[in-house]
């Protein structure tokens, strides 16, 4: 009995950590990408959307403790996805499932009651101009043309022979227009979390998070490089900290953390049936 126990206290602390720490282990071998996208929310608490052409598509993959953005550029390079996340600034349930709908389905979010607030178009304008001298590191295409992947201050640019053919925002915060437009004059925001839940709290408004997953310009196919990555920041690996807690400490540190998890969950969930009542 003292064993099963002792076991099945070390695997709560193994997926604990895991959602804690932001890695992902895992084994997949000609496995739907809708499979695998499952097994990535389960072990980081991650809310994962991904266009509906995408779910089907084969990944084979073995991975441990490895973080997640970096899983995440492995698994897109095979299905010919990019990924993002997107911070979503609402008060109303229906307009957030309108926005989970319109990712899913490749539908213009602008178009179902949104605005983006960062990055401005500009900004992203500005860092295409700015990607095309920069080093970038060179992988592989499907067509056989060599290929560069930049990320600079939260862009990402595509490079196939010279010519930029994909570019996209890591990190987006929306808001429903109607919060936005009722706010006055458009607050200062930067494209990450800690800004979005500002806002939040300053419209008196709640914060969904996804990770979403659209298709690339450059299909299935874009190997990443070989060695260290030359991308941008990246989670972290395990902290020192939680790595010196003994196991009944790790147990309980990851069960307080995913309660707010859950309690958050929650919450949005009775938003969403206030809306519709």
């Amino acid at each position: 009995m003292m064993i099963v126990v002792a076991a099945a206290a070390t695997l709560w602390t193994a997926k604990a950590w895991r959602s804690d720490s932001g890695v992902v282990s895992l084994e997949a071998r000609n496995t739907p990408l809708r499979e695998v996208l499952r097994k990535i929310e389960r072990q980081t608490g991650s809310s994962i959307v991904a266009r509906k052409e995408l779910l089907g598509r084969p990944i084979t993959l073995r991975v441990k403790d490895e973080p997640l953005p970096s899983v995440l550029d492995r698994i897109g390079g095979q299905a010919g996805a990019r990924w993002s996340r997107i911070h979503a600034v609402h008060r109303s349930g229906t307009a957030l499932r309108s926005l989970e709908e319109a990712l899913h389905s490749g539908g213009d979010p602008g178009r179902n009651g949104w605005t983006t607030l960062a990055p401005p178009q500009p900004e992203l304008d500005a860092a295409k101009r700015d990607s095309l001298p920069a080093p970038g590191h060179a992988g592989s295409a499907r067509n056989g043309g060599p290929v560069r992947i930049l990320e600079r201050n939260g862009v990402v640019t595509a490079i196939v022979d010279g010519e930029v053919v994909d570019h996209w925002a890591r990190e987006r915060v929306l808001a429903e227009r109607a919060l936005a437009e009722g706010s006055g004059a458009p607050p200062s925001v930067e494209p990450n979390e800690a800004s979005a839940r500002r806002i939040a709290r300053e419209l008196d408004a709640r914060l969904a998070t996804w990770i979403v997953l659209e298709e690339s310009a450059l299909g299935p196919g874009l190997i990443p490089p070989a060695g260290p990555s030359t991308r941008g920041p990246q989670l972290p690996k395990p902290n020192e900290r939680f790595a010196r807690l003994t196991p009944e400490q790790r147990v309980q540190h990851s069960r307080q953390r995913r309660h707010g998890i859950i309690m958050e969950r929650q919450e949005t969930v009775r938003a969403a049936g206030n809306a519709e009542d």
